[in-house]
């Protein structure tokens, strides 16, 4: 997982959508079997979301800093992360596939 957040949470040369695109089409060669088999489409969904949320709770987690009391940031830089991390906990719900979500943008 790691691995692929990091095209992600690190990418200079690619947008997070770019990378977001990248990091599925990685996904999907996880689940292929040695005689080249692939799983079901629910299967793929499945695997898809759940390393999504993998990849979701660390870029959370790589941003808590920003949200504390004790933060930096002034307050409409605090809220638009405030607005950012809401966006990424709103994905799963708003896009019932999530192979088909837009990437929330940067508050930065």
């Amino acid at each position: 997982m790691i691995r692929f957040a990091n095209v992600i949470l690190h990418s200079e040369t690619a947008t997070r959508q770019d990378a977001f695109r990248e990091w599925l089409q990685n996904i999907a060669g996880e689940l292929s079997s040695p005689g080249g088999e692939m799983p079901d489409d629910n299967e793929i969904r499945e695997h898809v979301l759940n390393r999504f949320r993998e990849l979701r709770l660390q870029m959370l987690r790589d941003s808590d800093w920003a949200v504390l009391p004790d933060s930096p940031l002034g307050t409409i830089a605090k809220a638009r992360y405030i607005q950012w991390r809401q966006n990424l906990r709103d994905l799963p719900q708003n896009y019932p596939d999530i192979r088909d979500a837009v990437w929330p943008e940067d508050p930065d």
